[in-house]
């Protein structure tokens, strides 16, 4: 266990990172935490399996399949499940304003998830290689999306994010399935972006998105 002294204001990015035995910390109150802080510390978490801090969850040590983040949440921290093999659906509430780089890279049960109104950039690498991976609820507020973002996604059919106006390297890069795709028309689209999407070629041959 680690108890922070009173005179302690902030805990940097990843400070605790992979303490994998660390089961108890008592922090002063108001102290800053950096991003990734508590990433692998899995037995600090609750009883639903999160690690939260800060209204910001960190890791996920859960049975569970399905998993909900309570409401209060604001904010998915970079590398929070990545590489779980348990998780099937997450649901996400209203109040999360913020999803961490490669927060869910590697789900590879990942099906379904919700993507909150105050969500407006989706981080790359967020949901690269969750294989299985159909529906994205949400995504209306959504104005950006990252780097192979959703790469690899290999059931991935449907994507609607009207006010998306930039799409950045190999987005959906490999997602075979993807049949519909809609975004703002004055979308900008990077290399390779819907490179192996040949379900959303015309009979040319051709992907046209955008005006």
């Amino acid at each position: 266990s680690v108890t922070m002294p009173e005179s302690v204001t902030a805990i940097g990015s990843r400070a605790f990172s992979g303490c994998k035995s660390l089961r108890k910390i008592i922090l002063p109150n108001d102290v800053r935490i950096g991003e990734g802080a508590f990433c692998g510390c899995k037995k600090l978490a609750d009883t639903s399996g999160l690690v939260i801090f800060d209204k910001r969850v960190f890791d996920y040590a859960g049975s569970s399949g399905d998993v909900v983040i309570p409401d209060g949440v604001t904010a998915i921290e970079p590398s929070a499940f990545m590489q779980n093999k348990k998780i099937v659906s997450v649901h996400l509430p209203e109040s999360i304003e913020s999803i961490g780089r490669n927060a869910f890279e590697k789900c590879y049960e990942l099906q379904t998830v919700n993507i909150p109104d105050k969500v407006t950039i989706i981080e790359p690498e967020t949901f690269r290689w969750c294989k299985k991976l159909k529906t994205i609820h949400g995504m209306k507020s959504v104005t950006a999306i990252g780097g192979e973002a959703f790469s690899n996604c290999l059931e991935l059919r449907l994507v609607e994010a009207p006010n998306v106006t930039k799409l950045e390297f190999g987005v959906f890069r490999n997602c075979g399935e993807l049949s519909v795709a809609h975004f703002s028309e004055a979308v900008s689209v990077s290399n390779y972006s819907f490179s192996g999407c040949k379900k959303l070629a015309d009979p040319n041959g051709f992907i046209v998105v955008g005006s």
